[in-house]
């Protein structure tokens, strides 16, 4: 009889073990299921991520091309702003030595107006 006892206990051994080995199983799956969806939310994640990094870069782009703009176009103005300065400064130095020559051609015209009433006895 314990002949049949054993023989007994050894199919709920073996059963047991299948047992314990399909709940293992299915705790393996339900892990890599779990890990599958760990793994597709972290892509997602990253992807969220990158994508907001691509915005963020193309914002700091245009940022930086506006303020480029800008700068560019205050150096412009101040360029322009000196240019002009000088060009007032050339032209009134021009005027004044423009004065003095018709002054001199004048004074050469005149002297010469004299110098030939002079030998004509006019003076």
């Amino acid at each position: 009889m314990a002949e049949g006892r054993a023989h007994q206990s050894r199919p709920n051994i073996l059963q047991l073990i299948a047992q314990r080995e399909q709940e293992l199983e299915q705790q393996l799956a339900q892990a890599k299921a779990e890990a599958e969806r760990i793994v597709a939310e972290a892509h997602a994640e990253a992807e969220r991520i990158r994508e907001r990094a691509r915005r963020q870069v193309a914002e700091l782009q245009r940022e930086a091309e506006r303020r480029g703009r800008e700068e560019a176009r205050a150096i412009e103005e101040e360029v322009v702003r000196r240019a002009q300065e000088e060009a007032e400064r050339i032209r009134e130095r021009a005027q004044e030595r423009f004065e003095e020559a018709v002054r001199t051609v004048v004074q050469a015209v005149l002297r010469g107006l004299d110098e030939q009433a002079a030998e004509r006895g006019d003076g």
